[in-house]
């Protein structure tokens, strides 16, 4: 049996004739027939009625059909596959810490070109979690959060210098404040990161160098989204990378903090044989970074 007799079978039953079936499938009727008989050999049964009006199904014919409609569509598919392996592209394994992967990541893939889509598996892990993921393989590319004086020129690019800033639900006093100093800040009992995040270290640092200690957090979450939330809900400030807000979608102020250095640098960490894929996605972080 072949699959192109099925095809035949099939093509006669839903035409109803062998020369509708066979200008279809562009064969001759000769050719056509030939295929019906060829299948009827081998069930060993009549499966199609013919006459001047032209072909009906017999009784083993209908109960053929249906599983001859299923076979067809499974190998259509399993053609269709076949045909696309060559062109898929392999997912761009990205990690990026939770700032940057809420506000940046998003513009940066909707500025890709390219004729075809690029699938692009995202993770979001702080800083530290990032780095070794890179360096480990377990991803092509990666956003990660350094100290100013750190230097990853060998696995990537800066791409942006980030300054750390309070941010402020409506309401609060320091909305009518042009800039809030750090000791008022340190004093204060904030929405913060949690203490394993680039971003809590580098605010717990450049608070020490001033020769003060940071109050008891008020809460302390996993990630940017939760401590905008956290603001809101709770009325209180908190302090994030100036990348991870936006004043009027998000409905916060931001306000510089002023009597502490609290910048560091962002990197794109590219993992060693990356390809070309993943050069677009890192393209992409730079220019969203731009606009």
């Amino acid at each position: 049996m072949s699959l192109d007799d099925l095809r035949a079978f099939v093509a006669a039953a839903d035409l109803g004739s062998v020369a509708r079936a066979a200008t279809a499938l562009e064969l001759t009727p000769s050719a056509l027939s030939k295929r019906l008989k060829s299948l009827e050999a081998y069930a060993g049964v009549e499966l199609l009625a013919r006459s001047t009006a032209g072909i009906e199904l017999t009784a083993a014919g209908r109960a053929l059909l249906p599983d001859a409609r299923r076979a067809i569509a499974q190998v259509d598919a399993v053609a269709e596959r076949l045909r696309g392996l060559a062109t898929d592209v392999e997912p761009v394994r990205m990690a990026a810490s939770p700032g940057i992967a809420e506000r940046i990541v998003p513009v940066a893939l909707s500025l890709l070109d390219g004729e075809r889509a690029l699938p692009v598996e995202l993770q979001v892990a702080n800083s530290s979690i990032v780095r070794q993921m890179v360096l480990d393989g377990r991803a092509d590319l990666g956003v990660a959060a350094a100290d100013l004086d750190e230097n990853l020129a060998h696995l990537g690019r800066v791409l942006a210098e980030d300054e750390l800033v309070a941010v402020v639900p409506e309401g609060h006093p320091w909305m009518n404040a042009p800039a809030v100093d750090v000791a008022e800040l340190a004093a204060t009992r904030l929405i913060l990161r949690d203490p394993a995040s680039h971003i809590r270290r580098t605010l717990e640092w450049g608070i020490a160098t001033t020769g003060r200690a940071l109050a008891v957090p008020l809460v302390e979450v996993g990630n940017a989204a939760a401590v905008k939330a956290a603001i809101r809900a709770r009325g209180v400030p908190g302090v994030l990378s100036r990348f991870a807000v936006d004043p009027e979608l998000d409905r916060l102020a931001v306000r510089p903090i002023v009597g502490a250095r609290l910048r560091r640098r962002y990197w794109v960490l590219v993992a060693p044989g990356a390809g070309p894929e993943t050069t677009r996605v890192a393209d992409g972080l730079f220019a969203a970074v731009q606009e």
